[in-house]
């Protein structure tokens, strides 16, 4: 009985350590992001003016906005994130922001903050907002045409 209790527990082990090496292969934060490349919003990734999410090794974020609707509103958010690696999901707040000359639009709250669910190639907001990594668009070529 005993033999059969170690041999579980052994085998256990070992399932746990493939599992946390898993987890940990994305990168420094242990969530697998694509880090440098920019996350497209969905709607916009045929548009010239694009919002978009880059994320950095470091535990530090940007979000890019540029879109030129009725509105026009064009700014950089500077972020901080944690990542949650068992849940692959990543809390993003509020560090500063940069205005572009041409921002129309009123002024972002510093309480602006996004949790978000991570895939390699694909992220998406809690509000269900995707973003599609540059990278991964080739492999969906019609998609948004």
């Amino acid at each position: 009985m005993k033999k059969i209790i170690y041999s579980l527990l052994a085998i256990f082990s070992i399932l746990c350590t493939f599992a946390f090496s898993a987890c940990q292969s994305g990168g420094d934060s242990g969530i697998e992001l694509l880090y440098g490349e920019k996350y497209i919003h969905y709607l916009d990734v045929n548009e010239e003016n694009q919002r978009y999410f880059l994320f950095n090794k470091d535990g530090t974020a940007q979000f890019y906005c540029e879109y030129h609707g009725s509105e026009i509103k064009h700014y950089t958010l500077h972020l901080i994130y944690e990542p949650v690696v068992e849940e692959n999901t990543i809390f993003c707040f509020f560090d500063s922001i940069e205005y572009a000359d041409d921002h129309e639009t009123g002024k972002i709250s510093s309480y602006e903050q996004y949790t978000i669910l991570c895939s390699k190639n694909i992220i998406m907001t809690s509000d269900g907002i995707q973003y599609i990594a540059e990278s991964y668009l080739a492999k969906i070529p019609n998609f948004g045409k």
